[in-house]
């Protein structure tokens, strides 16, 4: 037998009750119908008592309606398994009143509706197994109480209507055990199939995080945590059909630190990979969203600049200049300060947007840069295209 104090069988009782409750208040209602459908059979076997027998059929009819409709009352929708359990046994009591105003044989004839009402419970109006259980041995007690103090019925009658009780609640229980049963383990099937999905999908999602992970790394500087030369030629070649489309200028600053080998030679490898991470930092604080900057290479960094002109873009790289001799870094071995300084070069593309391309653009902030170093360093060369 199933252990219904275990969680998991209290969660498939709960389920099952949440999702049968419609089809079981139709087939309540299907069941009502047919129960005051037998008046006719009333009329035929029993003509004179009809009458009255059509006066206690109504009475339970509407008893049996209103047990049905009290299922849709919000405190009481969870009890609707026991409801229809009462229900059944409301419509038995209805059948053994009615047989008591007839004579035998038809009495004891007439009392074997019970049996369709047992019948019922078991198979038709999902109902689990102990409700079911109580409504049909509660029906086969009165059966058995009303049959044995009634001295019209026979003794072959009483013991063959009791058999045939019996009979139907032993095949009815062995029915809601197998069919119980089955759909217990369809319902634990569902659940490790609900949970399996969901730890696929929860697989799946962890996939995609990491393979963004893996790509914001591919696109990013492990030192310096700037997007790297891979990203900055993604969004050059993006933002120039951009500015292209919109006929907005688009600004490059090329940014070398100067003399940075010496630096590296005289500090030692430590000290210049935190000169790289401090130089970033400054431009990032300087740019901040107006623009992206990225790492090209080495001591060699890039700025791009949406939608910026080139006065705009010339006071960028004289607020990074001014900021970085704010820091003041120390450089010993630099030729031109004992502070850190840089070079930059910058280009902004207005009219010249049809014949130029990323590349090109790349090449003649470059050569900018060149012309400040030739310039001694410490230099903005900029020019507007």
């Amino acid at each position: 037998m199933l252990d219904n104090y275990k969680r998991p069988y209290f969660d498939f009782k709960q389920t099952y009750r949440e999702n049968n409750l419609g089809q079981a208040r139709k087939l309540a209602l299907f069941g009502v119908f047919f129960y005051l459908l037998f008046a006719a059979i009333d009329l035929y076997i029993a003509p004179s008592a009809f009458n009255k027998l059509i006066i206690i059929r109504l009475i339970f009819t509407s008893l049996l309606t209103s047990i049905i409709f009290l299922t849709f009352l919000k405190p009481l929708e969870k009890h609707w398994q026991e409801l229809f359990s009462i229900l059944l046994l409301t419509a038995g009591i209805g059948i053994l009143i009615m047989a008591s105003y007839l004579p035998n044989p038809i009495k004891t004839l007439y009392s074997q509706g019970i049996l369709l009402v047992t019948f019922y419970g078991y198979t038709m109006n999902r109902l689990l197994l102990m409700p079911a259980t109580i409504a049909g041995i509660s029906l086969f007690i009165i059966y058995t109480l009303t049959s044995y103090n009634s001295p019209e019925i026979h003794q072959t009658h009483l013991v063959t209507g009791l058999f045939f009780m019996f009979a139907t609640n032993a095949f009815g229980i062995f029915n809601m055990i197998y069919k119980q049963r089955l759909l217990y383990k369809e319902y634990n099937l569902s659940k490790r199939n609900e949970k399996q999905s969901k730890e696929i999908v929860l697989m799946n999602k962890k996939l995609i995080q990491l393979n963004k992970k893996l790509h914001d790394l591919s696109l990013t500087d492990p030192l310096t945590g700037l997007p790297n030369r891979r990203h900055f030629d993604e969004n050059l070649e993006k933002l120039v059909l951009k500015c292209k489309t919109e006929k907005k200028p688009l600004t490059l600053i090329m940014v070398d630190i100067d003399f940075f080998k010496s630096f590296n030679d005289y500090y030692g490898h430590i000290k210049g990979d935190q000169c790289l991470i401090q130089f970033a930092k400054i431009l990032q604080d300087v740019v901040l969203k107006n623009g992206l900057c990225a790492r090209f290479g080495g001591e060699e960094f890039t700025i791009l600049l949406p939608n910026t002109g080139f006065n705009t873009a010339m006071n960028f790289a004289k607020n990074i200049q001014s900021s970085l001799k704010e820091n003041r870094i120390q450089h010993q071995d630099s030729s031109i300060s004992p502070f850190l300084t840089a070079s930059f070069g910058v280009v902004t593309v207005c009219k010249e947007f049809q014949s130029l391309s990323g590349k090109k653009i790349v090449t003649y902030a470059d050569t900018c840069l060149y012309k400040a170093k030739e310039k001694g360093r410490n230099k903005i060369i900029g020019q507007s295209l």
